[in-house]
């Protein structure tokens, strides 16, 4: 379920996913080293959200080569904000 079929959900439902969105970026921020707690919270929201959002583009795009430079150019974003060639 995308996000726009979430915001019609009810309120229990569209609680859970936002639970669960921020149990993930506890989770990725707990992985990242070398920042403040606060810096890590951003950065792990940050990357949540360009997973979320480059997997969605991927699947509605028309072509196997547009959803592969999505994915790769997320990839590569991320990357660059964890610190990792």
């Amino acid at each position: 379920m995308i996000g726009a079929e979430l915001r019609h959900s009810d309120p229990q439902v569209r609680a859970i996913a936002i639970n669960g969105y921020q149990r993930i970026v506890q989770l990725i921020a707990s992985r990242l080293e070398n920042r403040t707690k606060r810096a890590a919270l951003v950065t792990a929201g940050g990357i949540l959200s360009t997973l979320v959002g480059a997997v969605t583009l991927a699947e509605i795009a028309p072509e196997p080569a547009i959803a592969s430079a999505i994915l790769s150019n997320a990839k590569a974003l991320i990357r660059e904000l964890v610190g990792r060639p």
